[in-house]
């Protein structure tokens, strides 16, 4: 059939199967005719705009197949055709039909979010004698879906699908009419590395991700590496401190049963209702405040009121230095200075004054943050990142939950052989900055991100230390590796770590393994 379709269509003929003969198993006979042969039959039921395609062309040909010869023989039967060779094949039905490979190929892509569009470039790029359409690529897609869901619901098919990937997950449902309102999952392999990387959780909502608009709360975590790793997702129906609640004991409720540890630090932006929600679910967590956030809703509140852009330019610098704060001495030196400055511009001290620092100082201002264990998270950038990354695999906005789920699957995985790439070169490259004796106990099991934090440590004046990086990062500060220095000796692996209180983990042991799975960028234990 193939020869005789391409011989066909070189010819401007489109030839179809009128009818086949099976025996024993396999076709013994076929008869052939071109696609404009038969008689239109109208449907006068049917509100399509038709029209006759076929004009009755006598021509026709029959195939023979020789199970003794293994070759088939075709005769051309009397009668040619009644009218002219086609100019363009895309009108042709038959011809723009996908093949099997191509059909298969269209089911991969889909899955892997490309556009309809995209997948009929790829299929012309490998068949440049192709004539199929967008259209043809539509109904593709919607036979592979109805296949797959094999007669389900959207929600069987959700449901399905959370089951046989692992997920763990909760749903909510109206008590009236019985229908979803909110989904949280977490993907099997996030706690594997939850389970290495506890302390920090940064969340974030986004967006225009599926067809029902509803909120979309993402949960990031970080790794030794500094790589973004997601920890678990909730689709709700709004954005309520009652619908946060449910999430977030949701999250806690899976990592008890696993006897999990709790974040020590959270990172969010100035949501109330998320920010309410956490303060009563994880009380016992330092919860920060995203600067970037804050920064921009200074942008949107306070930028007309300066007429001047060198006057809104000193005025940042000034803001800046009062976030980056470094001590409560400096922290009033700072605000007297830009008190000072805004002496013409009440309405704008007033707006940071009720808005930011009376209430929330503690949660993004140096001085305090820096008294926890955050390891460089002071925004919530990467979970805006996470946004970003699904929304590219989407390619839309009117995605069904199950199609979310799906590329959320993707993406995770795409995540964690980018975070298994960068434990294994911590493990396996020594860089040429890091190859120092007081470094020497440390290769192959701490992190290059780590190893940095200290280089850079090193150079500080011990005089200076505020043991900033001790507490933020669990790292040796300045006046630790002077010690080390002094007496001639490397960092050790295993060494006990004192903490501040509000970190949470006075008096822990802390140590590093030589054996441990996960290279550790910071002091704490792994198992």
């Amino acid at each position: 059939m193939e020869w005789v379709r391409n011989t066909g269509r070189s010819l401007g003929y489109a030839i179809v199967t009128k009818r086949s003969k099976a025996k024993n198993g396999y076709v013994s006979k076929v008869v052939l005719m071109c696609d404009r042969g038969g008689v239109y039959k109208s449907d006068k039921d049917s509100s399509r705009e038709t029209g006759p395609r076929k004009i009755n062309c006598p021509f026709e040909m029959v195939g023979k197949f020789s199970k003794k010869n293994g070759s088939w023989t075709l005769k051309v039967k009397p009668g040619e055709h009644n009218h002219p060779p086609g100019e363009y094949m895309e009108g042709h039905p038959i011809l723009k039909r996908l093949t099997p490979n191509e059909h298969q190929l269209v089911a991969e892509l889909t899955g892997k979010g490309v556009f309809p569009k995209d997948i009929l470039g790829v299929i012309k790029e490998r068949d440049e004698n192709n004539v199929s359409t967008i259209k043809n690529i539509y109904n593709a897609r919607d036979k592979i879906r109805a296949t797959d869901h094999k007669g389900k619901s959207l929600m069987e098919v959700l449901m399905s699908h959370l089951n046989d990937k692992g997920y763990t997950f909760e749903i909510s449902t109206n008590r009236v009419s019985n229908m979803l309102e909110d989904l949280f999952f977490v993907p099997k392999i996030s706690y594997k590395y939850f389970l290495d990387f506890p302390h920090v959780l940064l969340m974030d909502v986004t967006y225009n991700t599926n067809k029902y608009k509803l909120p979309f709360l993402e949960i990031v975590g970080v790794t030794s590496t500094n790589k973004t790793i997601s920890i678990a997702f909730a689709v709700m129906r709004k954005e309520t401190e009652e619908k946060y609640l449910w999430a977030l004991n949701c999250l806690k409720s899976t990592l008890d049963e696993r006897s999990m540890q709790q974040p020590r630090v959270i990172v969010t932006d100035r949501e109330l209702a998320l920010m309410n929600a956490c303060e009563k679910v994880f009380p016992n967590a330092t919860r920060l405040l995203c600067r970037w956030h804050v920064s921009q809703s200074i942008f949107r509140n306070c930028k007309s009121f300066f007429t001047t852009d060198h006057d809104w330019k000193i005025f940042n610098i000034m803001w800046n230095a009062l976030v980056e704060s470094q001590t409560w001495t400096s922290f009033l030196q700072n605000y007297k200075q830009l008190q000072s400055m805004l002496i013409h511009h009440q309405d704008v001290l007033d707006y940071l004054n009720n808005t930011w620092l009376n209430k929330y100082k503690e949660m993004f201002v140096s001085v305090w943050t820096n008294e926890c264990l955050h390891f460089g998270n002071q925004t919530t950038n990467r979970a805006e990142s996470q946004h970003a990354k699904l929304k590219k695999f989407l390619n839309s906005a009117n995605c069904t939950l199950d199609k979310i789920v799906r590329h959320i699957d993707e993406v995770v995985n795409s995540q964690y052989t980018i975070v298994k790439d960068s434990f294994e070169k911590s493990r396996t490259v020594l860089m040429h900055k890091h190859n120092l004796p007081m470094l020497k106990l440390l290769h192959d099991s701490v992190s290059h991100e780590a190893l940095d934090i200290i280089i850079a440590e090193r150079h500080l004046k011990r005089s200076n230390c505020r043991c900033q990086v001790r507490k933020c990062y669990g790292l040796p500060c300045a006046c630790e590796i002077s010690k080390y220095k002094k007496a001639g000796q490397s960092i050790p692996l295993i060494r006990s770590m004192n903490f501040e209180p509000r970190s949470s983990i006075t008096g822990d042991t802390q140590r590093y393994s030589s054996n441990s799975k996960n290279l550790p960028c910071v002091c704490y234990t792994h198992t």
